[in-house]
């Protein structure tokens, strides 16, 4: 545990990096030491006071996706293959995905804009069919952009043209662009939406039992510097998984911390809808959900694959068995017979 006085950091003028640099720097460099961890980090209300934290939070992430009063499990889809689609076909897959019902549709973490794929293009293709399923469904489902590059003002620039194009959600793979390109867009008071913050390498400094860095230090300072959402470590699927990580995570995201809204935690790799009861009952209610191939591998197509996560977030809502509630539910039963229903040893 480490704690700070607040008169040896300025927080306005120099911030989180040189604090960093300090507290979690050159310890790591001692011959001596081969056994060290920062598992937290208290910060005093006064050096808080200059971050804004998350504009939306929790709270403004439900009121957008008109979830507010019934409080369900967020879910969103990942556009896969994550390099090699033109806006077109990204907008199809969009399209497909909004019909079943998701909350958010995200970019895959690798994938920004290129030559075949312009940011403006990519934009104006799906924001026009997501127009057009929420006017088929009554839905309204969001597209997660992508706007991840090293200078901070290329970083403004694309956020900048996604707002005037009719975006409405941002995602930036926080930890190789800094907590201060996140801190740098949610002071911008010309953005103003939402911030998921994709945590794409924090395992290379969290994973380690006894070295490195708590992911729930980062979740925390990503927390403080304004991310509205922040992807925490898996609890089942493919990836590494660390429950009692996780949960701390969860926690520093979602409990009180003086007067910063709480972000959303996120999770997701190789989840699917046999995975939802384990996921939530871990998680709880306030949690969101992201799936690729859980999805778009659906035997009956995306748009299916979209209905059958949501049919499994109602049946654990409900209280009701997964494959009994999939009875006269093709969507649903057949993601079962293709993957099962998992628990999160597994």
């Amino acid at each position: 545990m480490v704690a700070v006085n607040s008169h040896d950091y300025d927080p306005e003028r120099v911030g989180l990096s040189a604090l960093l640099a300090d507290v979690a720097g050159n310890v790591y460099e001692i011959k001596m030491i081969d056994k060290i961890k920062l598992l937290d980090i208290f910060f005093p209300r006064s050096w808080l006071s200059a971050f804004r934290g998350p504009k939306y939070g929790i709270d403004g992430i439900r009121e957008m996706t008109k979830t507010s009063d019934q409080r369900r499990p967020l879910i969103g889809a990942i556009v896969k293959p994550n390099i090699g689609l033109d806006p077109r076909t990204i907008s199809v897959i969009a399209y497909e995905v909004a019909l079943g019902g998701v909350d958010f549709i995200k970019d895959d973490e690798g994938f920004v804009q290129t030559s075949y794929c312009s940011m403006e293009d990519k934009v104006s293709y799906v924001e026009e069919v997501l127009d057009k399923a929420y006017e088929e469904t009554g839905k309204r489902a969001f597209y997660v952009y992508n706007i991840t590059a090293d200078k901070h003002e290329q970083v403004i620039r694309m956020a900048e043209l996604v707002r005037s194009l009719g975006g409405k959600h941002l995602m930036i793979s926080g930890t190789y662009t800094g907590f201060g390109a996140v801190r740098t867009l949610v002071e911008d008071n010309n953005i103003n939406l939402p911030i998921f913050v994709h945590t794409a390498g924090k395992e290379a400094f969290t994973r380690l039992q006894d070295y490195g860095i708590s992911a729930a230090v980062f979740s925390k300072i990503w927390r403080i510097v304004g991310a509205d959402e922040v992807l925490t470590s898996a609890i089942a699927g493919k990836f590494h998984v660390d429950l009692t990580e996780a949960k701390r995570q969860i926690i520093y995201l979602r409990s009180k911390l003086y007067d910063f809204k709480a972000s959303f935690p996120v999770i997701a790799a190789g989840l699917h809808p046999g995975s939802i009861k384990a996921a939530c009952d871990f998680t709880g209610n306030d949690i969101l959900i992201f799936s690729g191939g859980g999805i778009l591998g659906h035997p009956m197509g995306t748009t299916a694959g979209a209905k059958a996560m949501l049919q499994a977030v109602t049946a654990w809502m409900e209280n009701i068995d997964l494959v009994e509630f999939s009875k006269g539910k093709p969507e649903l039963a057949q993601a079962i017979e293709l993957w099962g229903v998992k628990k999160l040893i597994e």
